[in-house]
């Protein structure tokens, strides 16, 4: 009795020990036009998993997740969108109008997946594993709401995920892609993001803050001449602009924020053709 109680104490802590032994390249997917896709056609790339809706006060992040893309595309990183209608009934459209919606309003070129279930008894056995540390063996990470954003690792291990709420350009995701070191970057710290540069006829600025502070934002030329003031005020939680290049000659620029007692400088090339 004593053998066969002390065998199934070591079944039960091999279980706990051992690594788990699915990954998210053991998936397969349906996209957005109906086709099957096996995740394995990701493996080497870094990729972000994010459940969307047309209809959601998170929707504008399609905007950023865009750009995200753009900037990382060539770099080994992919953005994988899965529409989902598990919150407030904000992704009510069939395939085909979402992918006009996203198409339309906001020129999304990374893959998107057909519509799923990521919570409830409906859930889609990849967002099982998403949010499951008995399944990814590293964290529980229930999806909130509409874009929630997992990272996955070049080998298709589960590697963080950020709320609903974070911006997809957080330094936390760009740290993470450029070094993989998001673990050390706070979720909703503040900073600055300039892009795309070189910019031709207009270039997006993009200013978070931790807490509510004060904001001058200014962009200089080469020579440290003010060309103009933005923005000068309190900023509660975020700024975006887009600004046009008509006025801007060829040339080297430097963008500022000094947000509180924090200074954050980038730099910006405009080249018109």
């Amino acid at each position: 009795m004593k053998k066969i109680l002390g065998f199934v104490i070591y079944l039960m802590t091999t279980q706990l020990v051992f690594p788990q032994s699915k990954n998210f390249f053991d998936f397969k997917v349906k996209n957005i036009v109906g086709d099957s896709v096996d995740l394995k056609i990701f493996k080497g790339r870094k990729i972000l998993v994010v459940n969307t809706a047309s209809y959601c006060g998170y929707t504008p992040q399609y905007a950023d997740l865009q750009q995200l893309y753009e900037n990382y595309k060539d770099r080994g990183f992919v953005i994988i969108g899965f529409p989902s209608n598990d919150f407030a009934g904000q992704e009510p459209g069939n395939d085909n109008e979402i992918l006009d919606f996203c198409q339309s309003n906001y020129h999304v070129t990374f893959p998107m997946m057909s519509k799923i279930s990521v919570t409830g008894s409906n859930i889609h056995p990849l967002y099982a594993w998403l949010t499951q540390k008995s399944q990814n063996g590293v964290k529980d990470a229930p999806v909130s709401w509409n874009f929630q954003k997992f990272l996955i690792n070049e080998d298709g291990s589960f590697y963080d995920y950020l709320s609903p709420q974070a911006s997809p350009l957080a330094p936390k995701i760009t740290s993470w892609i450029d070094k993989g070191a998001g673990m050390d970057v706070k979720e909703n710290a503040s900073f600055l993001n300039v892009f795309p540069s070189p910019a031709k006829t207009v270039f997006t600025i993009f200013v978070q803050t931790e807490k509510p502070d004060k904001l001058v934002l200014r962009i200089y030329d080469s020579k440290g001449m003010l060309i103009d003031e933005l923005y000068n005020d309190i900023l509660e939680k975020e700024l975006r602009i887009e600004y046009f290049t008509d006025r801007m000659p060829n040339g080297s620029y430097i963008v500022t924020a000094e947000l509180g007692s924090q200074k954050f400088t980038q730099q910006l090339s405009v080249k018109k053709d």
